[in-house]
């Protein structure tokens, strides 16, 4: 089970990695589509019918061309059922952060975006922001918190608050 500092870990973590996350699911999304044309356009990973004749057949450890060919084909599905999966769980955790950001008002929302998402310290952020910088810690952490009891429910909640919640 998780203690609390890992789930503000685990959000601060998705928060501050989430534009890198959206690229990756585009550049993977781009090499699936780039491997499905090869899958159905490529007359090498295409296996071609066995040919029975006066070959003798077997004997040797190594694919022969059809199996060869049937072995890649196997391979490159493979690769894309994984990045298919990597991406459906990237998704998922974009799409918590999204949800999470929507419940903050519009001025912590940008606090959020620029310090933790942006990568702009606390300065910098205070200045986009327009605020003191210590009000804008005070506020990013208090921020993050919200983001955090947002995704992760009451299980991520300060151990003297979530016995509140239980019975």
């Amino acid at each position: 089970m998780y203690e609390y500092n890992d789930y503000v870990s685990t959000a601060r973590r998705w928060l501050k990695n989430y534009n890198r996350f959206k690229t990756s699911i585009q550049i993977m999304e781009g090499d699936i589509r780039e491997m499905e044309i090869q899958l159905e356009s490529d007359p090498a990973l295409a296996a071609p019918v066995a040919k029975y004749g006066d070959n003798p057949g077997g004997g040797t450890p190594e694919l022969n061309k059809v199996e060869q060919a049937a072995n890649d084909r196997i391979h490159l599905q493979k690769v894309i059922d994984y990045k298919k999966q990597n991406i459906a769980e990237l998704r998922r955790v974009t799409q918590k952060v999204d949800i999470a950001m929507a419940t903050l008002n519009q001025e912590t929302q940008q606090l959020v975006k620029a310090h933790y998402i942006d990568g702009y310290d606390w300065y910098q952020s205070s200045q986009l922001c327009n605020l003191t910088y210590d009000w804008t810690r005070k506020k990013g952490y208090k921020a993050l918190e919200e983001i955090t009891n947002t995704i992760f429910g009451v299980k991520s909640l300060p151990p003297k608050i979530a016995f509140v919640f239980q019975e």
